[in-house]
């Protein structure tokens, strides 16, 4: 299970990378031949404020989330979703996963979806009860929509959170939970 699911997957991030690279070089490279020192002195500072100011967005919005999780989300335990958890220990071994990552069910309000999400090293996976509650009586049903969110903590798709790559519904069909 360590090889990319996509053939092309890892040629094509190390491809979108160096693109990315002689976009930011030849921007760079512009700006020192047709500017003086102090306008890329002036840039350089910039670009570092703007990933600074970024970064700390980035972990307010996180926290945030994890906030909300856990302040109106019930976590799938042994005590509380018994048959859920049960479930979701199934997948997490069919994932070859050792280490579970925290489960959580909140209220869908009739939106059909789920997500795997991390901060500071802790992961989870986030179930919304809209789908939950209409896959009741199909428990294979639950299984697979189970199996694609934890399918995302297992082939790293989370990660990388600024790139593109997600799990898609074949990984966990490959899994098969």
């Amino acid at each position: 299970m360590s090889q990319p699911i996509y053939p092309r997957d890892r040629t094509l991030t190390r491809l979108t990378i160096v693109l990315g690279v002689f976009i930011w070089a030849g921007g760079l490279y512009a700006l020192a031949k047709f500017g003086d020192t102090r306008s890329l002195a002036g840039f350089a500072v910039t670009i570092l404020f703007l990933v600074i100011i970024g970064f700390i967005a980035y972990v307010f919005a996180r926290s945030a989330v994890i906030a909300h999780l856990k302040g109106n989300g019930i976590e799938v335990s042994e005590t509380q979703f018994t048959d859920l958890n049960n479930q979701f220990a199934q997948c997490c071994q069919a994932l070859a996963i050792s280490k579970r990552p925290g489960a959580y069910i909140l209220n869908g309000n009739g939106v059909l979806n789920a997500f795997a999400i991390w901060f500071l090293g802790r992961k989870f996976v986030v179930l919304l009860s809209s789908v939950v509650d209409a896959m009741d009586e199909n428990p294979n049903g639950i299984r697979f929509y189970i199996g694609h969110s934890t399918s995302s903590r297992r082939y790293r798709a989370i990660r990388w959170p600024w790139s593109a790559r997600c799990a898609s519904p074949c990984r966990s069909r490959r899994a098969a939970c």
